[in-house]
């Protein structure tokens, strides 16, 4: 996990940018190089979405369901250069429109909504949409049942 990258010095920065592409070190003191694989995490602080983009994820027709969504969030989070995710970062979606039904867990109008509440509110809606059956909104939300149930529980809704 790297976190304020632009605080270490030019060398050192340029040391981990040659690091990052080669995917090798060599120990201090030492001479043999290492063959490194490793996986790069970035702080980055989204506190939700603007109206705008909320209003583009609600519109969006979601053939992928859940795991698109999710896709489409972590997505925007790589590319977001703002505390808020904006529609600039969702322009990959094509314009599949949504049916007539409001798809909305947060009224764009109101304001930014947070990432849980996103996903509270979707949750609600599948386990709605097959009528309680939480084997089924599990499976539709590409999640186990017991993940389901973990998470309906953290909502005070169990």
């Amino acid at each position: 996990m790297l976190d304020e990258v632009s605080e270490m010095s030019l060398t050192m920065q340029v040391k981990l940018l040659r690091v990052l592409q080669e995917r090798e070190i060599t120990r201090v003191g030492g001479e043999e190089v290492i063959k490194i694989d490793v996986r790069l995490i970035a702080a980055k602080i989204i506190k939700g979405f603007s109206p705008q983009a909320m209003d583009r994820l609600l519109k969006y027709a979601w053939p992928g369901n859940v795991r698109e969504l999710i896709n489409a969030v972590e997505r925007c989070v790589v590319l977001s250069r703002s505390e808020y995710l904006t529609e600039e970062e969702l322009i990959f979606l094509k314009d599949k429109a949504a049916p007539a039904e409001p798809r909305s867990p947060a009224d764009p109008a109101v304001g930014v909504s947070s990432l849980g509440e996103v996903e509270k509110d979707t949750i609600l809606k599948i386990v709605k949409m097959v009528g309680g059956n939480k084997s089924e909104a599990a499976r539709q939300l590409g999640i186990t049942r017991r993940t389901l149930h973990k998470k309906l529980k953290s909502y005070g809704l169990m």
